[in-house]
């Protein structure tokens, strides 16, 4: 009898544990089916040139919510890891993604290039092809567009903004806005500044090692330094008072290239600021979540209620 009463106590002991093994995986298959899915990018190309061909990241979002075109930092691309979490969480949410990489004068460009690589493209180029993506995403019945950029897109989305946006571009978020006062002195940047005048009178052709961002040897022609280096704090920040759209910036309080008036000074200029805290310049860790939050609570602002 004790026997048989232990087995009887075992038995109904499995079918309590097989009752609860089934309600948790009731409610684990629930939860993950509550959760936002993320759609597959479709990877799209874009003839920038007759030789150039560019390619970009895309994700159809909900009707009425704004579409966003995501543009990396200085020589990264797509895959950065900022722009790649911020896009699959974006488009989690509804909204129509695309992540482009620029070219950087390399038809289907798919790596990040070196400081001391080969570099020709110029800012322009950068600029021209946002302005084809603009293009692109209008074709799709989108106009209703945010530009977000990461670090040095920033001021490649700040030169576009300052000309002939498209009227389809409502605003501009730009994270991480970079401090280039931070990087070097303004004797240093004279004396590089004049070295490659220099070079583009006498040689324009000719590369030379020339110091940009976090780059001590950038290996470039003459041209396409230039291009990149005159946005000097004062250039960034007069560019935000004459910008043709609004422009939000979102800074993190522990980005190391930024000094700490920084803040203050892009808030003074007329942007709409946000500062994260405990964010570096990349937005790791706790901080990715903070972002998104800011970056969403914008994107709702210009959601169509319907």
């Amino acid at each position: 009898m004790a026997s048989q009463h232990y087995i009887n106590t075992i038995y109904k002991e499995l079918i309590l544990i097989n009752i609860k093994v089934n309600v948790y995986l009731l409610l684990l298959f629930a939860g993950f089916s509550l959760l936002p899915s993320i759609s597959k990018a479709q990877i799209v190309d874009l003839n920038i040139t007759s030789k150039i061909t560019a390619t970009a990241d895309y994700r159809e979002g909900k009707t009425g919510f704004p579409a966003v075109i995501l543009i990396h930092g200085f020589l990264q691309t797509r895959e950065s890891p900022t722009i790649r979490r911020l896009a699959d969480e974006l488009a989690s949410n509804g909204y129509t993604t695309l992540s482009p990489t620029l070219t950087l004068g390399i038809t289907k460009r798919a790596q990040s290039l070196g400081c001391e690589a080969i570099h020709k493209h110029i800012m322009e180029d950068d600029k021209k092809e946002i302005s084809l993506w603009v293009e692109w995403l209008n074709s799709k019945k989108q106009k209703n567009i945010v530009l977000i950029g990461h670090s040095r897109a920033n001021n490649v989305i700040l030169s576009y903004l300052n000309e002939t946006p498209d009227q389809s571009v409502k605003k501009g978020i730009l994270i991480s806005l970079p401090d280039d006062d931070f990087t070097s002195t303004a004797q240093d940047r004279q004396k590089m500044v004049a070295f490659a005048k220099q070079n583009l009178k006498n040689s324009p052709n000719t590369l030379a090692p020339y110091k940009i961002a976090f780059c001590d040897k950038y290996m470039a022609t003459p041209e396409s330094y230039l291009s990149f280096f005159g946005y000097s704090r004062n250039v960034v920040l007069n560019s935000i008072k004459t910008s043709k759209k609004p422009i939000e910036v979102i800074l993190g309080n522990k980005d190391e290239r930024m000094m700490k008036d920084w803040p203050d000074q892009v808030k003074e200029s007329g942007a709409s600021i946000s500062v994260i805290n405990d964010a570096n310049h990349f937005f790791s860790d706790q901080a990715e979540f903070e972002l998104n939050d800011v970056v969403m609570k914008s994107l709702r602002s210009l959601q169509v209620r319907r």
